[in-house]
């Protein structure tokens, strides 16, 4: 495991898994990082050359002279992708991470050779942090830079350990303990982000694009989600307490051809809460997925 930069009109951090299989690249939720992916990633760099970004204003990657709408950040995976990764790769996102795929899937096709989208924020979107109404959010991002600093004296008030304990356990399902090394990388990596300017920017703005977005939309069913051509397994936790279960019933339903795993008694975060369970389901899926000729799907549009 490598942690490395790339300019990408300014820094762009990632850590390179290594493995000797087709591209694999992995999209992390909002205030996120590549620290998302710890218990699963090595497993999956047996068989892909795993590569886990740290999106624009997330991480260690700071936003510099860019943005963190999602157009932006859709921009500049299939920039990753062609100018690191190597394409066409696989292609993973949760949550947030699962509604920028898909709009880099529909958006660059030529990028992404299949498609993983887990519990995506494909839904209408609300604040989910405790005291903190929509409303708040919505004025915090009026001004993202202020924003960025306001949300940054709020998490300072919390300190790095407490904010990831609630965050995670907020999106976990019930009964489901945080691993402890998890615990600690994403407290490490907290710490470390506190210090880079502004920190706190690339969250507000992600938050503000994923709203704008209007995943719930029928427009979003037409312009993204049916133009995708590679072939999807759609990975949802039954008991996803930030995401209600009928938003992943529309994209089933939007899309019949896509395959579905419902991983049963985990909530928003499979790939940190039940890493075995979750890679039990990808694994086979992406081995025989990959084993069959792709054929373009009928969309319906």
């Amino acid at each position: 495991m490598q942690a490395l930069t790339v300019d990408l009109d300014g820094p762009y951090h990632y850590v390179d898994h290594g493995g000797d299989g087709p591209p694999m690249v992995l999209l992390h939720g909002i205030g996120g990082s590549h620290v998302n992916w710890m218990l699963v990633a090595p497993v999956l760099a047996e068989r892909f050359h795993v590569y886990a970004v740290d999106m624009i204003g997330f991480g260690f990657t700071p936003i510099g002279r860019r943005d963190a709408t999602f157009p932006t950040q859709a921009r500049f995976i299939d920039r990753f992708i062609t100018e690191v990764a190597g394409g066409p790769a696989v292609i993973m996102g949760h949550s947030m991470g699962g509604v920028i795929a898909m709009l880099v899937a529909a958006g660059y096709p030529d990028a992404v050779s299949r498609l993983v989208p887990v519990d995506p924020a494909a839904c209408v979107i609300r604040s989910s942090a405790p005291g903190v109404p929509t409303w708040v959010m919505m004025a915090l991002a009026t001004y993202p830079a202020a924003g960025g600093r306001l949300a940054g004296v709020i998490a300072r008030r919390q300190g790095p350990e407490t904010l990831v304990r609630e965050a995670l356990g907020r999106a976990f399902g019930p009964g489901i303990q945080i691993d402890p090394a998890l615990l600690a990388a994403h407290t490490d990596v907290e710490k470390r982000r506190s210090i880079m300017p502004l920190p706190y920017r690339g969250y507000i703005e992600g938050w503000a694009s994923m709203r704008n977005t209007h995943a719930e939309r029928d427009s979003f069913a037409t312009d993204v989600v049916e133009r995708i051509e590679a072939p999807t397994l759609l990975i949802r936790g039954t008991v996803d307490p930030l995401i209600p279960q009928r938003w992943f019933e529309r994209l089933t339903n939007l899309r019949p051809d896509w395959d579905n795993a419902r991983l049963k008694g985990v909530g928003h975060d499979p790939h940190m809460e039940a890493p075995q369970v979750f890679l039990e389901a990808v694994v086979g899926w992406l081995e025989k997925s990959l084993a069959t000729p792709t054929v373009a799907a009928p969309t319906g549009s």
